[in-house]
Formats: C-alpha cells, sequence, structure tokens
C-alpha cells in the first residue's frame, strides 16, 4: 500500500528548509574535508536531517567517518547498518574505537529506519565526560531518545573518541566508509551540523509542533547561539556550485565527489516532495530505484514482467500534476492509480487490474484506464520526450501531455466540463498516488520521474503558483506539485 502523509515528516515551523542534498549510492557521491589538528575528544554533537534511498537489507550505509590512515588508532563511525539478517537490517550504529584506550564502545538501536517517504532527524552526541556513564554516548530520532539497544557499550570517563582526532593523513568523511571507500549512503541529507566541544541536546535544533506534539520539527540553528568549535560546520546545501560549502563561520568546508549541480533539491524536511516508493512494488527485484528514488530502473530479467511502482504520496482533493523523462520505449506507462490498490496479479502488475482503479498513458499511444485498454487513443513518445500527467480531484478529471501539449485537445483547466480529459475518475473519494510501469520483462526500462525534485537538468526550471517545484513545463493553472506543503493546502 502507498504512504500517503508521512507520519514523522515535519510540519510548518515558520523556519524552512529550502534545499537539501541528493546521494546517489550508483555514483558513489561523498564529501571529505582533512583534519590537521584534534579538535575535542571528549565532547561533540551531530543533527542531521535525512531521508531515505535505497535501503538493501545487507548494505551498510555511512553517514558520518573518522578513520586514521593505518585504521589502528582511532575509528568513529555513525551510520545505517545492514547485514541482511532480521534484527540487524538498517538499525543505527554509533561507534567509536580508541586504541591504546577505552577499545570499542558502541550503540546499535533495535529499531529499524526504513521509510522512504518521511525525513527523520538524527541526533548523536559524544560526551564521554559526562558523570552519567549512560550520557556519554546517545541517540535521538525525531527529538526522542533512543534507549533500546541491541549492543549497549558506553565509554569510560573522559574516554577519548576519534571523529575529531587529527593528522595529516586524517579526513573527516560524510557519506561513505574512507578507509574502505565503500557504504556510500543512498538518499537525501540536510541542514548537516557538528558542534565541536559542545553537547547539545535536541532542543537546539529542533522542537514538538504545538498543535501536533509527535510532529518534530527543525528550529533556525542561526538563533540558537551554537558554538561550533574548532572542527564544527554547517552544511545547509544551499549553493548548488559548492554543496559543501560550511557555513557556520568556520569556513570548514568539505570537497565533494560524484555530485551534480541537480543533486541540491528542494526536497527538504519543511516540504517533503513525493519520491517513488520501494516499498509499494516490485522495482526492488528488477533493477532498483536510483537518484533519491526518483529514477525507475528495470533490468532485463524474464522474472520481473510488468514491473509497477507507486509513488509515496498522494491526495484525494484538488489538482496535481508531474512529469518524467523518457529513458526508452519498452512498454513504459504512466499515470496516477488508487492507493488502497489490489494487489499484483503473476506478473508482478497492477496495470488493467480490476481490484484497481488506474489510469494511464502508454508509449504506443495506449490508454489505459483499470481494464480498459483503447489503442491508438494518444500520440507515441519516445525518448528523451517529458510526458506530463495532470489529475484534477475535485471534478474527476485526468490528462496527458507529451512535451507541453496536451493530447485529444486536452486542458486541464477546463474544470467540470473536462475538455480533453482522457478520462472520469470513477471514484473521486479514493486517494490516488502517481504510478509508472513497464510492460516489457524483456528489456530494461529506464526513466526519471519528477514531482518537483527532478534528477536531469530542465531546460527552464518552472514551478506551479505556490513557487513549488522544478519542472520542464509550468504547471496548468490551479495544478500543483506534490508536496507536503501543497497537500496539507489542497489535498
Amino acid at each position: 500500500m502507498a504512504i500517503i502523509i508521512p507520519a514523522n515528516s515535519a510540519a510548518d515551523t515558520g523556519y524552512s528548509i529550502d534545499n537539501s542534498c541528493r546521494f546517489n549510492r550508483a555514483d558513489s557521491a561523498k564529501f571529505e574535508r582533512a583534519i590537521d589538528a584534534d579538535g575535542s575528544l571528549t565532547t561533540w554533537t551531530f543533527n542531521v536531517w535525512l531521508k531515505r534511498g535505497e535501503m538493501t537489507a545487507s548494505n551498510h550505509y555511512s553517514l558520518l567517518w573518522n578513520r586514521d590512515s593505518s585504521g589502528t588508532a582511532a575509528i568513529t563511525s555513525l551510520e545505517f547498518y545492514g547485514t541482511g539478517t532480521a534484527s540487524n537490517q538498517q538499525t543505527i550504529y554509533f561507534y567509536n574505537y580508541d586504541n591504546p584506550g577505552d577499545g570499542e564502545k558502541r550503540l546499535q538501536t533495535t529499531a529499524k529506519y526504513r521509510d522512504p517517504s518521511a525525513w527523520y532527524n538524527l541526533h548523536v552526541m559524544w560526551d564521554s565526560s559526562n558523570a552519567t556513564a549512560g550520557n556519554r554516548m546517545r541517540i535521538f530520532i525525531n527529538g526522542t531518545e533512543e534507549t533500546d539497544f541491541i549492543l549497549d557499550q558506553n565509554p569510560g570517563s573522559s574516554a577519548e573518541g576519534g571523529l575529531l582526532r587529527g593528522s595529516v593523513a586524517t579526513k573527516l568523511s560524510i557519506g561513505f566508509h574512507p578507509y574502505n571507500n565503500s557504504n556510500y549512503y543512498d538518499g537525501y541529507m540536510a541542514n548537516a551540523i557538528l558542534c565541536d566541544g559542545q553537547a547539545y541536546l535536541p532542543t537546539k535544533f529542533g522542537e514538538f509542533n504545538e498543535d501536533s506534539p509527535t510532529i518534530w520539527q527543525p528550529i533556525d540553528p542561526s538563533e540558537q547561539s551554537l558554538s561550533f568549535g574548532t572542527h564544527g560546520f554547517w552544511l545547509d546545501f544551499a549553493d548548488s556550485s559548492d554543496l559543501g560549502n560550511d557555513v557556520s563561520g568556520q569556513n570548514n568546508d568539505f570537497t565533494p565527489a560524484n555530485f551534480a549541480a541537480t543533486d541540491q533539491c528542494v526536497d527538504s524536511p519543511t516540504n517533503n516532495f513525493c519520491t517513488l516508493n520501494p516499498l509499494d512494488g516490485n522495482i526492488t527485484n528488477s533493477g532498483g530505484l536510483l537518484e533519491g528514488n526518483t529514477t525507475y530502473n528495470k533490468s532485463s530479467t524474464g522474472s520481473d514482467h510488468n514491473t509497477t511502482t507507486l509513488g509515496t504520496l498522494g491526495a484525494a482533493n484538488g489538482k496535481w500534476y508531474f512529469e518524467t523523462k523518457i529513458g526508452d520505449t519498452n512498454e513504459v506507462i504512466i499515470g496516477f492509480a488508487d492507493a488502497n490498490h489490489g494487489a499484483y496479479d503473476s506478473n508482478n502488475n497492477l496495470w488493467n487490474t480490476a481490484a484497481t482503479e488506474s489510469y494511464g498513458y502508454r508509449d504506443n499511444g495506449t490508454r489505459n484506464v483499470t481494464t480498459t485498454i483503447t489503442t491508438s487513443h494518444f500520440n507515441t513518445y519516445t525518448t528523451n520526450d517529458i510526458v506530463s500527467i495532470a489529475i484534477d480531484l475535485d471534478n474527476g478529471k485526468i490528462y496527458a501531455a507529451k512535451n507541453g501539449t496536451w493530447e485529444t485537445s486536452g486542458d486541464p483547466t477546463s474544470g467540470a466540463t473536462g475538455t480533453g480529459s482522457f478520462a472520469d475518475i470513477s471514484d473521486t473519494t479514493k486517494t490516488f498516488v502517481p504510478i509508472i510501469g513497464n510492460l516489457n520483462y524483456v528489456n530494461a526500462s529506464l526513466h526519471y520521474l519528477n514531482f518537483g525534485n527532478p534528477s536531469y537538468a530542465n531546460s527552464s526550471d518552472a514551478a506551479d503558483a505556490n513557487g513549488d517545484g522544478k519542472f520542464e513545463y509550468a504547471p496548468p493553472s490551479g495544478y500543483y506539485a506534490l508536496c507536503t506543503k501543497n497537500v496539507a493546502e489542497y489535498g
């Protein structure tokens, strides 16, 4: 089932995080910064917002690392941890090793963090000078402290940590394992902040919403009198040409590797955009989702016939718009479907199953309306074409365009008359989510979904009327990008 409104996404607080950085594991994307002198070895705080991408059970996804060149004296690591066993799949693992000294110390959560639709706030503290042993290594998620651990080994009093130990051969790393050059992170990061020499609680970085007290939301770090110390930093990812720019005032810039300008994203903790959902579909069996779950990547294996994937965000009211850049013409089909869909058929397909209300535009010009297939209804489309889908849930209409021209003389602004709509929505009380599928089990298929947060460069970034999203073509008047700010207002 599709995830409609992520329960732990941040609410609107008046403070806006405008940008995030997208890490694509397949690109080996990472940040590094040399440390040539010690920072505090007993006290530091790290706070970051995260939205997950790929989550293969057996993979580790590194967030923050330091390790000396020999790999024998000092190590600190923070990662999503995976071993393939059920008890360890995508827990949070916080590890420190000091030799000679306190040896190995670690926290590993029992809780698993595998929701691809939501932003998490991860807050980690190393405070070995704390008089209470259980408060020397601490993990908080969304403002709440983790207390249930698979591994719970706190350091001794004033034990030295490896994160800010400096030498000419040491690098502080974000998004990968520096010693083995592996375990790259996949997903989004926003407001990555390290405070060297300070043990701050999460309330320096966020607060619970006064109207929805289970929702943790960011507050403006610039108003919190944060002390960053020697090696502290604040990466806000606001400069697409310099994603590693430190805005803390310390000029502790990081060197980015294998990022593109399009990896600066508008998907953020204060405005969460729709992506494709690896938990609602079978694309993970057939090549996976790439670029923060915005790229559909079907392999050519014959067992993956009719692969379908749906979006993470949907609506029951309002008017919504998204685009897809076509990577090939191997029987792709794009549209909207009922979020509370029926089961996949024996070919891993949701299209045209009576249990799922679905509306789609296929590359060969076919129109699909649940179990009704109409051939030669639309123009065909091919590689590099942009397909637009607009759904009007207030009037029960859906429209399709190729390269900015609406098919069948469509007019998405025609309201109740539905001029040029390619279908009437049968049940407007349902919640609908974007859907993409492939009906060819022989060939690979690669397509680039744009819900306003594209992984590719547009010729012109057109926003909706609220200023949200970056599209090739301007959404029709009254139609909006699928993001939490818009869904809260119109959906």
